[in-house]
């Protein structure tokens, strides 16, 4: 019923009359103020000139001046309770409908648990929209595709808006003016379907997180060509072609078993990592061996022979290097790998073709070798009749360090400082010329073709007249690099 400025408005209530101020004398301030009063509990309608004011309002009518409200056209009944779209309301924020009729009748409780829900609701849709524009990251990839962030990003800021805008109806008198209808509010039950689906799948990446940042970062661990890299690509594809699935991501069992198949996954990683590291890593007993390839008299000699000038030291830097590289074990179990995927070892940085094993087994061959090569260099340096003619320079007893050491061929047990300062006056006025491989190469063979016998000959002989250029030949030896 409508009702204007000129008669006694119509009893809203048995026994209650409102009257204006033309016929009572009531000032137009308060009859403002019972107006907004009857705006606010939702027993009336306000119509001004360009706008109508009801309880879902109430924020503009405060804020309208007073001088435009006392002009009012007329107060009118609000519509009656849209019962239908109120039910909507609440079983679309997972509510009893029955609390719909419990607002109609003034109880305001329904209404406190309503806007609980919905800014509850507000905040998991602004939570989910950053996850989604992440795309919730699953082993390395992105469960979501572009195309599919833009399109659900634009339902979830849609859906927050309309939650949104529910927090002007805060009072059940604001209720009775409800604009949606029912059919409206139905529609997001979809948007709301996608908002439990991002916050399942996010949930689930976030549960088997763990296992798939241990996985990915394993896969960088172990050598490329490594199988169970090529196995964890493999599964890795295979699973996020299933996850991306809805129906395979609401199945407990699918999940329970992607759980189960990166454990396995995670279990042969362990135990690959630890057969490399048992090849790479030198054992107890093992190290026993390289300690005592490290006393080895040999050893010591070399060390002190390779301050003579024309000894050919790369050979013994090269074999420290290799020595070096041995590194010996500490004891290492699955335990130690639960959480975190590597050690000091990193099989990917590192040569695991050969084992440690056999490392050490050559280096005891190559000691043997270098040994006997440095002998032999020295023997034939010291065998030089220029050398020869250097003997007689020195004193009786270096003289005869080196006369035995020529007879026996073979190098004392322990290099003793006179010995060493024999062989350095002997040979002292030789210099050593490094040949350089690559330079030797590409002197003999400079565009890459084969050569000819007269024409390699011809090309060696050049080269070493180049090295020899300006230089006393009988004082110079040539060393390869």
């Amino acid at each position: 019923q409508v009702l204007n400025r000129q008669e006694i408005i119509t009893t809203l209530e048995p026994g209650i009359e409102y009257f204006v101020p033309d016929k009572f004398r009531l000032e137009p301030e308060w009859l403002c103020v019972v107006l907004g009063a009857l705006v606010y509990s939702g027993d009336g309608v306000l119509a001004v000139p360009g706008a109508k004011f009801d309880a879902s309002t109430l924020p503009t009518l405060i804020s309208t001046p007073v001088a435009e409200l006392k002009n009012f056209k007329h107060l009118e009944r609000p519509k009656d309770w849209n019962i239908p779209s109120l039910k909507a309301l609440f079983e679309l924020m997972d509510l009893a409908p029955g609390m719909a009729m419990q607002v109609t009748q003034g109880v305001e409780a329904p209404v406190q648990q309503l806007h609980k829900v919905i800014t509850e609701r507000v905040e998991k849709l602004v939570l989910a929209r950053q996850h989604l524009l992440n795309g919730i990251p699953f082993w390395g990839q992105a469960l979501y595709t572009e195309a599919e962030i833009e399109q659900n990003s634009a339902l979830l800021t849609k859906a927050k808006d309309f939650l949104e805008s529910l927090q002007a109806y805060n009072t059940p008198g604001k209720l009775k003016n409800f604009k949606y209808d029912a059919a409206e509010i139905t529609g997001y039950k979809t948007t709301f379907g996608k908002l439990k689906e991002i916050d399942c799948l996010e949930a689930f990446a976030h549960e088997v997180s763990q296992l798939t940042q241990y996985l990915g970062m394993a896969e960088t661990v172990l050598p490329e060509t490594h199988p169970w890299v090529a196995e964890s690509k493999a599964a890795r594809t295979e699973i996020l072609s299933e996850v991306r699935k809805p129906a395979q991501r609401e199945s407990e069992a699918f999940k329970a078993d992607v759980v189960k198949r990166l454990k396995t996954l995670k279990a042969a990683y362990i135990k690959a990592y630890l057969d490399l590291y048992r090849r790479a890593r030198l054992s107890i007993a093992q190290d026993k061996d390289k300690n005592a390839m490290l006393q080895d008299f040999r050893l010591k000699n070399l060390r002190r022979l390779a301050t003579i000038e024309t000894i050919n030291r790369q050979q013994l830097t090269e074999f420290d290097k290799q020595l070096d590289r041995l590194k010996t074990g500490a004891p290492l179990t699955e335990k130690d790998l639960e959480t975190e995927p590597k050690t000091d070892f990193w099989p990917s940085m590192e040569d695991v073709s050969v084992s440690a094993e056999t490392r050490l087994k050559n280096l005891k061959g190559e000691l043997e070798k270098i040994y006997k090569n440095w002998s032999l260099a020295l023997l034939n340096d010291l065998a030089d009749p220029v050398i020869q003619s250097h003997f007689d320079l020195l004193k009786p007893g270096q003289k005869k360090l080196l006369g035995e050491f020529t007879t026996a061929k073979e190098l004392p047990d322990e290099i003793s400082q006179d010995f060493l300062i024999a062989i350095q006056q002997a040979l002292s006025g030789l210099s050593k010329v490094q040949v350089r491989f690559d330079d030797l190469r590409d002197k003999l063979f400079p565009d890459g073709t084969p050569a000819t016998p007269d024409e390699f000959r011809k090309r060696f002989t050049e080269y070493v007249e180049q090295l020899l250029k300006g230089r006393d030949a009988g004082k110079i030896r040539l060393v390869l690099e």
